[in-house]
């Protein structure tokens, strides 16, 4: 049957000399391989709709015993191009993508999902947030909606309420899936200490300490729309815990996380 749908194109890799297959995460079917059958071709029909970051609505011949669809025509609905013109936005667009592939697999419609991929495109078109503060976000909101959102209002440890206020370090728990207490730091075993040049803190194989001023940006990048994020980014100290502390909480719930590929294109 023919269908319609907005989505977006998340992964492309050459099928003979004329098309291509492609992953997309759509509006209406969630995840969706489809083949554009001379989309390599000069002058082909498609244009630019088919380009990664790009939202495009779609008309697909779908079987749902078939595993590629056929896309039988392609429309852009937005092309973002202020992302298109920052390095440093690009590569945190295609870094976005990358997070999204790894986490979603054959994930079915979602309507939580979709919506966060497109408020992360438009926030990085849009200028408004520093563009790590919105990959910062973005996976730890990702790790939420697949059913592994972080406690930040009591300890995973032993319940008290927390009050990141009052406290100078705090344990990120990435096993339990949130924030343990200072009166529990002394319940985690086989601890390693971690240190660099700009900073030092504790981590164990699944535990992580981190400057309560971190886990404040933690809660922020959680809750706040994408449009109130830091316009400045988290370096030093801060930044590192940051990064190590997404990389730790997407590993413990996902699997191996390798560093994401699409960074190597940044020029800060």
């Amino acid at each position: 049957m023919i269908v319609k749908t907005d989505g977006f194109v998340l992964k492309r890799i050459r099928y003979n000399d004329s098309s291509k297959i492609l992953t997309l995460y759509t509006k209406e079917f969630g995840v969706l391989k489809a083949i554009a059958k001379g989309s390599r071709s000069l002058n082909n029909k498609f244009g630019s709709a088919l380009e990664p970051l790009t939202h495009t609505h779609f008309v697909i011949y779908k079987k749902d015993q078939r595993d590629i669809q056929l896309i039988s025509s392609a429309d852009v609905l937005h092309s973002y191009r202020t992302i298109r013109n920052d390095l440093n936005r690009l590569s945190c667009a295609y870094a976005v993508a990358e997070v999204f592939l790894r986490v979603i697999r054959h994930q079915e419609k979602q309507d939580a999902l979709y919506d966060l991929l497109l408020g992360a495109y438009q926030e990085l078109d849009e200028a408004r947030s520093h563009p790590r503060a919105v990959l910062r976000a973005f996976q730890i909101r990702m790790a939420g909606l697949m059913g592994f959102r972080l406690q930040f209002d009591t300890c995973v440890t032993c319940g008290r309420e927390l009050h990141l206020e009052e406290y100078r370090l705090i344990k990120l728990d990435a096993d339990k899936g949130g924030l343990a207490c200072p009166e529990c730091f002394g319940k985690v075993a086989e601890g390693l200490y971690v240190s660099d040049t700009m900073g030092r803190y504790w981590r164990e194989r699944k535990d992580m300490l981190m400057n309560s001023g971190t886990a404040k940006l933690l809660l922020q990048y959680s809750l706040n729309r994408f449009e109130s994020l830091p316009p400045e980014p988290s370096e030093g100290i801060v930044g590192n815990e940051l990064d190590e502390a997404i990389r730790l909480y997407m590993e413990t719930h996902f699997g191996e996380w390798r560093p994401l590929g699409s960074l190597s294109l940044q020029l800060e």
